[in-house]
């Protein structure tokens, strides 16, 4: 029975040291993470600092109007009408290819 009580015992001391163990440990992780993530902030700040002073700031686009035309110049055409044109035309080959017509 004195044994049974002392190894009993002896196993709790063991657990506590390791939960002592680990808990001492955890502080120490969350404190460094702590200091990381101060670290990260500050770099952050640098870092959005100077993108700022690197990239242009947006220009307000002036609309200009060409008598019946709309808008003078758009990107989006610019790219997008070919583009378009290549796929129909790669569509077009596909089907004729397909089909044996041609």
């Amino acid at each position: 029975m004195f044994n049974d009580d002392l190894l009993a015992a002896t196993s709790i001391s063991k657990l506590l040291r390791l939960a002592q163990g680990n808990a001492a440990k955890l502080d120490t992780v969350l404190e460094n993470q702590a200091k990381f993530q101060e670290m990260l902030d500050a770099q952050q700040k640098d870092i959005l600092a100077i993108k700022a002073k690197i990239e242009p700031q947006p220009k307000e686009e002036e609309v200009k109007k060409v008598k019946g035309k709309g808008r003078e110049h758009d990107d989006f055409y610019c790219v997008s009408i070919p583009i378009f044109l290549h796929l129909f035309n790669i569509i077009l080959l596909i089907i004729i290819c397909i089909t044996g017509h041609g």
